[in-house]
């Protein structure tokens, strides 16, 4: 029995790979660029990720060049929108690489608001809110139970108590303070505003950094097919902007299989398009031979 857990030593000989991956990343003129790294479940694409990511931190004593950033999608999935919470992970790391900059940490702060305006954007009131997967606090459900309450006294099933009345009325304030909260600033935002701010704010602090983000995304092709969709979604907000990269590790067959399932009646064809449009360069893991094999097993 062996731990199903990637590795940062290339016991699969996937060095080479890994370094075309980090050439890729590395040549300036290459971005803005998306990297799929494509395998089946099991062939290591996790252990490539490591390598690479460890090949990047140790380039030539450069690891400040370059920002790092985990977003496992799974982890995420039916705790928040997929495209919130990359957005959220994305830019609360920008926030770290520059807290001792003050000037570029209110721009970064300024970002970590614009994703709470997104989710605001995303479902405007609570009930919505959850048809998004967005976590609300418990909030509805104590609604919805102070509603039960209210109903079966009028139908006469049962008088609240002086205590339930005051939870009742407790949470009717709770409910009315939250709802004005997520309300007050709707009717002055629009999409198209906030992600035109987004890009451009993101866009100077990375300029003025200096310095290029790599997104690390990993098992995307264990999430449900609208998981998936949202996460790529979320990408297109980087996509052609300076001094970023993606790398993607799925399933190829498993992410054409998610397109089909949320864009009913795609044809092979559109899939295709639709996955070479946001994954701009595949690599695909090498088949693993004997050697490999016998070195992993007996590490």
């Amino acid at each position: 029995m062996w731990a199903d857990r990637e590795s940062e030593i290339d016991y699969l000989n996937f060095g080479e790979v890994s370094e075309l991956a980090v050439d890729i990343l590395t040549a300036p003129e290459m971005l803005p660029v998306s990297l799929g790294i494509f395998g089946n479940w099991g062939a290591g694409k996790s252990s490539l990720l490591k390598l690479i990511e460890k090949d990047l931190k140790n380039l030539n004593g450069e690891e400040s060049k370059y920002i790092l950033v985990n977003f496992d999608a799974w982890l995420y999935q039916g705790y928040d929108d997929a495209r919130v919470a990359i957005l959220e992970v994305i830019a609360t790391k920008l926030n770290d690489a520059v807290k001792d900059n003050k000037t570029l940490l209110q721009k970064t702060q300024g970002l970590l608001a614009r994703v709470n305006i997104f989710r605001v954007m995303g479902f405007v009131a609570e009930g919505v809110a959850l048809a998004h997967g967005v976590p609300t606090g418990g909030l509805l459900a104590r609604g919805i139970s102070s509603g039960e309450k209210f109903l079966d006294a009028f139908k006469g099933e049962k008088t609240p108590t002086e205590n339930e009345y005051k939870e009742i009325t407790k949470e009717a304030e709770e409910a009315k303070k939250a709802t004005s909260e997520i309300l007050k600033d709707v009717p002055k935002i629009t999409p198209p505003q906030q992600i035109a701010a987004f890009r451009q704010e993101y866009s100077e602090i990375l300029t003025e950094l200096g310095k290029t983000l790599v997104v690390i995304i990993d098992n995307l092709d264990r999430c449900l097919p609208a998981n998936t969709i949202h996460t790529l979604e979320a990408i297109r907000l980087f996509l052609f902007l300076p001094n970023t990269a993606f790398i993607i590790a799925a399933d190829e067959d498993m992410i054409r299989g998610a397109v089909a399932d949320y864009f009913k009646g795609t044809s092979d064809r559109h899939q295709i398009d639709y996955i070479d449009k946001l994954i701009q360069m595949p690599i695909r893991v090498p088949k693993v031979g004997i050697r490999e094999i016998r070195a992993y097993l007996f590490r």
